[in-house]
């Protein structure tokens, strides 16, 4: 009787349940899921950093239009008060004016990908100050918005 009881118990459940999908409210937008790593965000407009560059979107995530630092895989992103800063396997890139240009900023702080970056976020704030952590050689600390970067030493 026991088991009739926790088998019928068990239809009304499984028989009455609306898709999770439909009652969390979140939609995959357009980007493929497969290469997006991190996202940063003005007022207006979110990018995404990903293994074919830099992405972004003005409305609801559709659709993703390319932002530069193309066909490199970017780590992370992180909007500074006058740049945004991308994380890659050459350096930091720069763009002064929200994606339409990139300059190198900085070829000595490299991010692989591999232990720990990939996926991972590289970038990080406290006040006027960004940080940077890479794989083998530590982390480093911009005062500048990411015009220079000193390297961090334990102690």
């Amino acid at each position: 009787m026991k088991v009739l009881v926790q088998g019928i118990l068990m239809f009304l459940v499984l028989f009455n349940m609306k898709p999770v999908e439909a009652q969390t409210g979140w939609i995959q937008t357009q980007i493929n899921p497969g290469i997006g790593y991190n996202l940063t965000a003005t007022d207006s407009v979110l990018y995404a950093s990903t293994l074919d560059g830099v992405f972004s979107t003005k409305s609801d995530g559709m659709p993703w239009f390319s932002k530069g630092v193309a066909n490199r895989a970017v780590y992370d992103v992180i909007k500074t008060e006058t740049s945004i800063l991308a994380a890659t396997v050459d350096g930091i890139y720069r763009s002064v004016d929200w994606g339409i240009n990139w300059t190198l900023a900085s070829d000595n702080i490299k991010c692989s990908g591999v232990g720990g970056t990939q996926g991972n976020q590289v970038f990080a704030r406290i006040g006027n100050n960004l940080f940077i952590h890479t794989w083998a050689q530590g982390i480093f600390r911009s005062a500048d918005d990411g015009l220079t970067w000193q390297l961090l030493s334990v102690g």
